[in-house]
């Protein structure tokens, strides 16, 4: 993150860290929080958790809509094999 983008959230600690770190790190200019690294660190946490629970999510959704898209074909084919066979028996084959 660049030091202009520093300046408009208050934060003085320059560091390597992500957005994240810097995202809530301005209370530390306020003598609010004594430890940013650490709070960034623990939002850091917090986020990944978020992050592992939101492709799980999304992981179920897909396997689930995966199963019924597999469902519906299979059951489209079916009926083209029983339509086919009804054809194949009025012509007398």
């Amino acid at each position: 993150m660049k030091t202009k983008n520093l300046k408009k959230k208050g934060c003085s600690k320059k560091g390597t860290k992500g957005a994240g770190f810097f995202r809530e790190c301005y209370p530390c200019e306020k003598r609010q929080v004594k430890d940013c690294k650490k709070m960034a660190s623990e939002l850091a946490k917090k986020e990944n958790e978020e992050k592992k629970i939101r492709e799980e999510k999304r992981r179920k959704t897909e396997e689930i809509n995966r199963r019924k898209r597999e469902e519906r074909v299979a059951s489209a084919k079916q009926a083209r094999r029983e339509k086919n066979w009804e054809k194949k028996k009025n012509r007398g084959g």
